[in-house]
């Protein structure tokens, strides 16, 4: 027995393994190619500088059947209540945070709906907020600085971000 390797059969054998490794890794880099122009329409409300990007499936997850014994009602309830939303039919939530640089940092909360959504003005939610009008459509202006402004891009689509933002 020799302890001595044959470069020859070490050369076949990273050769094998690259040629696995790219074998296996070819369909998901070729979902991720088409993927990119949905990927791209959802960076376009990402802050420019985040130091932190979240994206959840909450739809996904709230009829997982791992939370099928939490009380998810009770949290639904309580966010038609206080928003007229319906966590429910939030098919994709995008948060993103920018550190602060002179104050408060910034954060942009987008959700994407599979209804048509609009947040409710009557709530405690929004009692800091005023009407206003953006891009030619309505608006919440944010009074406070802190707290938010809610925009529809569209009707399926809620932006939440800092007057500033």
């Amino acid at each position: 027995m020799s302890t001595l390797i044959c470069p020859r059969y070490l050369v076949c054998r990273l050769i094998c393994c690259f040629l696995a490794v790219l074998m296996a890794t070819t369909p998901s880099l070729v979902l991720h190619a088409q993927q990119t122009d949905a990927a791209a329409a959802k960076a376009s409300f990402v802050l420019p500088n985040p130091c932190v990007v979240i994206l959840v499936r909450p739809r996904q997850l709230l009829t997982s059947p791992a939370l099928a014994m939490l009380p998810i009602e009770v949290l639904q309830a309580a966010s038609i209540k206080e928003t007229g939303l319906d966590p429910l039919d939030a098919e994709e939530l995008i948060i993103s945070v920018e550190p602060p640089v002179m104050g408060p940092p910034s954060y942009a909360v987008l959700a994407r709906f599979v209804k048509p959504a609009k947040i409710r003005t009557d709530t405690q939610a929004t009692e800091h907020t005023v009407a206003g009008e953006l891009d030619g459509r309505p608006y919440l202006k944010s009074e406070n600085p802190l707290l938010p402004s809610f925009y529809n891009p569209d009707e399926k689509t809620v932006l939440a971000t800092p007057e500033l933002t």
